[in-house]
């Protein structure tokens, strides 16, 4: 019989925690085969507006890095002041009690991966997911499409019931970073469609701290807070300070660098627009997209 190779990462015993800790979440797959006809697109979609709905009945309480830190340090005796002791009851009553919950972001994940003790870290982790109850805001593009797109919904001649944006940004722990499905080519579509629902599910289900673990190898540089990005920005500024001859030029190139960072989000935005428009001129009813902001 051949010996089980411990660096083979297939190998049980080689497995890291956040991997085993994935193996243990539910498995879906079997009940999504027996529903070929619900697609990926339409099952994430309802999900999204679900948790959302479920959003919107509580008080949102969003914490910076420093409270996120000061209720960690409750948790393991060393109150940095005996307000936060405090602070951590009331947010634990409410989210007990169902009436709030403290959102997480990705930019929490990014502070918390930066810490460097890993029992704090880790503590960190636990009050995050215990407090945000697995729920968290998502990407900056994600915000900024929702609010583009619900813009040109509601101003344009033929006005749809939209869901509000406050609605549409909200996110389990697993696709802080966005959502993606795995695209399995060797699979029939029916299959293919069931792994992509089975795989959201799995990944709503992923925790903060599984999370951390699976991110705690990235290398350091590719982890930046808006403290840092800011203190680079003034860098760069000043070591180009001499490059422009006016406030103008300066001011020209700021909006046609920002107008970049938005090119993908505002193009999708407009072909949505106008495949909607085309709809309506030619007088047949505007159907909804998975992107759609439309009710129904």
């Amino acid at each position: 019989m051949k010996e089980e190779d411990p660096s083979d990462p297939l190998t049980e015993g080689s497995l890291p925690d956040w991997l085993r800790e994935m193996d243990a979440i539910p498995d879906t797959l079997a009940d999504h085969l027996r529903t070929p006809g619900v697609t990926p697109d339409e099952y994430i979609r309802a999900k999204h507006l679900g948790l959302g709905q479920k959003v919107l009945t509580k008080k949102r309480v969003y914490l910076d890095q420093n409270y996120w830190n000061y209720c960690r340090d409750v948790v393991r005796d060393k109150a940095q002041h005996p307000l936060h002791g405090d602070i951590l009851h009331l947010l634990r009553d409410g989210v007990a009690s169902g009436c709030l919950f403290c959102p997480a972001s990705h930019l929490v994940l990014e502070e918390t991966l930066k810490q460097k003790d890993p029992s704090s870290r880790e503590l960190t982790a636990k009050v995050v997911q215990e407090l945000s109850t697995g729920i968290g805001v998502q990407p900056f593009a994600v915000l900024d499409q929702a609010e583009i797109l619900h813009f040109a919904v509601t101003t344009r001649p033929w006005r749809v019931n939209a869901y509000p944006p406050e609605q549409l940004v909200w996110s389990h722990i697993g696709n802080l970073f966005g959502h993606m499905s795995p695209v399995v080519k060797a699979f029939d579509e029916p299959t293919r469609a069931a792994i992509q629902k089975a795989w959201f599910d799995a990944m709503s289900c992923v925790t903060f701290p599984t999370l951390l673990k699976a991110m705690a190898e990235f290398p350091e540089e590719s982890l930046r807070t808006p403290a840092e990005f800011y203190d680079w920005q003034n860098v760069q500024c000043e070591e180009h300070r001499t490059d422009f001859s006016s406030f103008d030029e300066v001011f020209l190139l700021e909006i046609a660098g920002g107008l970049d960072v938005y090119d993908t989000t505002l193009r999708d935005c407009l072909l949505y627009y106008y495949a909607d428009l085309s709809k309506w001129r030619l007088g047949s009813q505007v159907e909804c997209s998975n992107h759609s902001l439309h009710r129904g």
